[in-house]
């Protein structure tokens, strides 16, 4: 594994050039419209979707930094997808990513977010259930050790997240409260061929995650 060290000054090199390659991209989607956005892409590819990374060695991807403001025009996106990428930010920088996604969204438009459970974690380890847990990236065997991997991912998580955070965030970034909504795992109100492709990313570590769908 790469410590994180290394990859912040990788990921800083990468907001750099992605920041200059904002012009290309904002003519490339300039006529686009109904966009399907899928966040922090890594390998899984949605079909109809502009799957987004900052891996230049991805295939089939846009090579962009999602702290970036994005290069698409407002009111051009219906659709936003991110799944176990948002805990990898400063909570400086989640507002930010928040704010822009809102800016570029449809009147309509649905934004899922997938992200591990700072609340069921919690309730894990009160309880004392070694099982909630998993042996990644350290195969710790106390309780302490599993919840931190949980918590910390070995310093890949930054922010930690229940729902009323993920409520008070997208608030900030201009969502109605009233629009925000907790699901449960497997229910969606995204268009079910839609929530077809994206479900079966969602089966690994299913319990252990928070599901949130807000509409713009």
């Amino acid at each position: 594994m790469i410590h994180q060290r290394t990859k912040d000054l990788i990921f800083n090199g990468i907001r750099i050039i992605t920041k200059m390659l904002r012009p290309y991209y904002s003519i490339k989607f300039h006529s686009s419209d109904n966009l399907c956005l899928h966040l922090g892409c890594g390998k899984n590819i949605l079909e109809d979707f502009i799957n987004i990374d900052g891996n230049p060695l991805r295939k089939h991807i846009l090579f962009y930094d999602i702290r970036n403001k994005f290069p698409f025009k407002d009111n051009s996106v219906q659709y936003v997808y991110t799944s176990n990428v948002m805990e990898h930010f400063f909570s400086d920088e989640v507002p930010i990513i928040f704010k822009n996604v809102f800016q570029c969204m449809k009147r309509g438009g649905i934004l899922r977010i997938v992200v591990p459970d700072l609340e069921k974690s919690i309730n894990a380890y009160v309880n004392h259930e070694p099982d909630f847990f998993t042996d990644y990236p350290r195969p710790y065997k106390s309780m302490g050790g599993r919840f931190s991997n949980f918590i910390f991912c070995d310093s890949q998580h930054r922010i930690t997240y229940d729902f009323s955070l993920m409520q008070e965030l997208l608030t900030d970034a201009g969502f109605a409260l009233s629009n925000i909504k907790k699901m449960d795992y497997g229910v969606s109100d995204l268009p079910s061929e839609i929530f077809h492709n994206i479900k079966p990313f969602e089966e690994h570590h299913a319990n252990m995650n928070l599901y949130v769908e807000v509409k713009r």
